[in-house]
């Protein structure tokens, strides 16, 4: 008995799965079944996706005010050490342009072909009343050759960065891709520009192509905006007016008999239908990649009867005899690309390879921009470097000034009307016209027996060579240079 009651139980549930799993169960034989209307709404979505993707902007190649700041800086430092005439040139004018066309200028010889950038770059950072203070340092360099040759050789290494930053743009890249899209899409102006397709002959099943043997049509691939054509377009015939793609607005009557150019106003319409599908995506490889993998989705699904149709967009009836724009009798509102007469393999959309090459472009520029990323870092390093070597030698040319005046209070320490000097006291021979100088002393056994001497500390060198009075330490003798204890800024920033 508990054996015949499971028994029950067990078939009971069998009959629930069977029961649900065909309620989930969709027969592949629906497509086939398709109605007229909308059914060639997923083909133009894929056509679509790659013609929005032609007026979609490239990813944002824009460097920031901190590298264009970099630049200015540097090309500063460049023409003070090089060519300080220029400077004061480009100082006494307005523009950049006003010094370099001044005649028999040093700009005029000078800031011509590669070098024009630095002479205009550096007057923007005189104009903004930066670098001033740099460019006093960088005048006295010459007393320094050690600290020019170190500032000169960083100097070198930024400019290459530079070049390398400007060079490394993916702008270029983007246009060629544009280009490339263009071409793929049939036009270079969707808003104004006619379609021509010369191609369109003797009829639209002949034009758009018959998926039952193995001719692709006449115009089948030449470009999107041509399968478009095929897919959505109205004609006398089948007079659809763009049901099947759910255009919002139908194409005029086209006539597939004679070549076509297909107007802009048609064109708009077409493309209008495109609105729907347009995403807020960037021009990347990898969209564009994404697009074109969804379009060959489409293009190889299976229909028709026995699902034995493909290559082919759009929707096909029962043995696909041919793509006329209509619904039923073995025919369709379709593109088909066709097979390879000898081999049968399925043969792809001419405008294909357009879109491969656009792919190209775009990783191309992709990988300009992260490389041109790295030398901005690496010019951000080398900027740091070159402001750390002026900060030293600034604080070298302060340090060098109060050495000098710290030697001349010296000299002149206990000078006397007469010329005599600190120096002077050994002249005295007795105590009462030695210590009538302030800065002698008398030491001896009487006021006649004895030597007169600079009193301590007057006229003497100190003996602690490299023991500075502000925190500063001299470690290579009377040629150092002090090193103050300061964070280092960045040159955009310091200058």
């Amino acid at each position: 008995m508990l054996a015949t009651a499971e028994t029950r139980q067990t078939a009971r549930l069998l009959t629930l799965q069977t029961a649900v799993l065909a309620a989930l169960v969709i027969p592949r034989s629906a497509d086939a079944a398709a109605a007229h209307s909308s059914s060639g709404i997923s083909g133009f979505r894929a056509i679509c996706e790659l013609i929005n993707l032609g007026a979609a902007s490239c990813q944002d190649d824009q460097v920031g005010a901190e590298s264009n700041d970099i630049k200015e800086a540097a090309a500063l430092i460049n023409l003070t050490i090089a060519n300080p005439a220029i400077i004061t040139e480009l100082e006494a004018k307005a523009t950049p342009e006003e010094a370099i066309g001044t005649e028999n200028s040093k700009a005029a010889q000078q800031c011509t072909g590669d070098n024009e950038w630095i002479c205009k770059a550096a007057h923007s950072r005189l104009k903004q009343k930066k670098g001033l203070k740099t460019k006093q340092t960088l005048t006295e360099l010459s007393t320094k050759p050690t600290l020019k040759e170190s500032i000169e050789a960083v100097l070198n290494q930024l400019k290459t960065e530079i070049a390398s930053i400007d060079n490394r743009s993916g702008a270029k890249q983007c246009s060629e891709a544009k280009k490339a899209l263009a071409t793929a899409i049939g036009v270079q102006d969707t808003s104004k520009d006619n379609l021509a397709l010369p191609e369109a002959t003797t009829d639209r099943a002949t034009t758009c192509g018959k998926p039952s043997g193995t001719d692709k049509g006449t115009i089948a691939g030449k470009n999107l905006l041509a399968d478009a054509v095929c897919l959505c377009s109205s004609d006398a015939a089948s007079s659809n007016a763009g049901d099947n793609c759910n255009l919002q607005t139908g194409t005029g009557n086209l006539d597939f008999a004679s070549a076509i150019s297909v107007s802009s106003s048609d064109l708009k319409k077409l493309l209008g239908g495109c609105s729907a599908f347009k995403a807020d995506t960037k021009l990347t490889a990898h969209a564009l990649e994404a697009a074109l993998s969804a379009f060959d989705n489409e293009r190889f699904r299976n229909q028709g009867t026995n699902n034995k149709i493909t290559n082919v967009i759009g929707h096909v009836d029962g043995t696909g005899a041919e793509c006329d724009g209509s619904d039923a009798g073995n025919k369709g509102a379709c593109v088909y690309y066709g097979k390879s007469p000898g081999s049968k393999a399925l043969l792809p959309p001419a405008w294909r390879e357009h879109i491969t090459a656009a792919i190209g472009h775009l990783q191309h520029a992709e990988q300009e921009r992260l490389r041109r990323h790295e030398s901005i870092k690496r010019a951000t390093t080398l900027n740091t470097t070159l402001a750390a070597l002026i900060l030293i030698a600034g604080d070298a040319s302060s340090s060098q000034a109060l050495r000098e005046a710290a030697q001349t209070k010296q000299t002149n320490i206990g000078a006397q009307p007469g010329g005599k000097g600190a120096k002077d006291c050994g002249q005295h021979k007795d105590n009462t016209t030695c210590t009538a100088h302030k800065n002698c002393k008398w030491e001896g056994e009487s006021d006649t027996k004895g030597e007169c001497k600079p009193k301590d500390g007057e006229g003497q060198t100190n003996p602690a060579a490299g023991a500075g009075t502000d925190g500063k330490t001299n470690t290579t003798g009377s040629n150092s240079f002090a090193i103050n204890k300061a964070p280092l800024l960045l040159a955009f920033l310091l200058f």
